[in-house]
């Protein structure tokens, strides 16, 4: 009968601590814990409350105060708020990046504060991970913004992690054909050549590399002196005639001059055993799989076969 007592007792506790919340005005009218009292309101328990208010990075403890402690507890914060101001104020540490303290940085700042609220690094950690956030950022110093190269890494994620990308870079895991997947990507108007990058590297990258395969037409060594003639009031039919003696074509000058020659795509094109289209297939033939095999492969993939009987070294000229 003794046992019976207590657990009666415990659970007439458990229930008076939810009608004194339920009714506390403090906790009603405070916006960061109105949504709280409300699930207490709907018959929610207690429990599963303050397991949504640790979540949320919420000191779960305040459900357990009655009104007297949180009337206390609110004078002494008031109290402390305009000491704390003028000691954060002071204590502004100037960012290296230009970006705010990790303490104060949008993306972290409520995960310092669950550590502040006495959570456990790990729960807090653990929160992070289920936000998709890296948990090492705890480790760090939280006065200190960001490192500069971090910042570069979560701009420009590796191809497989970015958004835009990432989808496709999965159902090649999940074994859907290449050929399946990058028609997906078409109808979707994305680049399907970006399937044969490697996926461990940043957009950023694959696109400074087009970038440096095609100059702008009056930054091409082979046009840029006859832009910077123009440049110097020279008339144009001198120009175009200096090109002509000089075996180049003379219309290159009524193009755009920061646009590149579009021929410059195939002077700038891999040798084949490099290029992206065609390079597995080459290294297919180096594990020493039969060349059938890999020229059915092709076909698979929607690409001509005859690629695999030239040579290896030199580029693919389009015919």
């Amino acid at each position: 009968t003794n046992e019976s007592v207590v657990v009666v007792d415990e659970s007439t506790k458990d229930n008076d601590a939810k009608n004194n919340q339920c009714s506390n005005p403090l906790l009603q009218n405070d916006p960061e814990y109105t949504k709280y009292v409300k699930m207490l309101q709907m018959r929610i328990p207690l429990d599963a409350v303050k397991q949504a208010m640790t979540r949320d990075g919420k000191d779960s403890s305040m459900l357990d105060l009655n009104e007297d402690e949180l009337k206390t507890l609110q004078t002494k914060k008031d109290d402390k708020t305009p000491k704390m101001e003028k000691d954060n104020a002071s204590l502004q540490i100037p960012s290296v990046n230009g970006g705010a303290a990790l303490k104060d940085d949008p993306e972290y700042a409520k995960y310092f504060k669950m550590l502040k609220m006495r959570i456990p690094p790990a729960a807090v950690k653990q929160a992070m991970v289920r936000d998709g956030k890296d948990p090492a950022i705890l480790d760090r110093n939280p006065n200190e913004p960001l490192p500069k190269k971090q910042v570069e890494e979560e701009c420009h994620p590796a191809l497989k992690d970015d958004p835009e990308y990432a989808k496709y870079f999965k159902m090649l895991k999940m074994r859907i054909p290449p050929a399946a997947v990058k028609q997906a990507m078409v109808r979707d108007g994305k680049d399907p050549s970006i399937l044969d990058r490697n996926p461990d590297e940043p957009l950023k990258q694959v696109e400074e590399e087009k970038k440096e395969c095609r100059p702008a037409l009056k930054d091409d060594p082979e046009y840029a002196k006859y832009f910077k003639m123009l440049k110097m009031k020279m008339p144009l039919g001198a120009v175009k005639q200096a090109m002509v003696r000089d075996g180049k074509d003379p219309a290159i000058l009524d193009r755009n001059p920061d646009e590149p020659l579009e021929e410059e795509k195939k002077e700038c094109r891999p040798a084949l055993k490099d290029d992206p289209e065609y390079a597995k297939y080459f290294k297919m033939l180096k594990m020493k799989m039969p060349l059938g095999a890999v020229k059915q492969a092709m076909v698979r993939d929607g690409k001509d076969p005859a690629i695999l009987d030239r040579n290896p070294d030199e580029p693919l000229e389009e015919e």
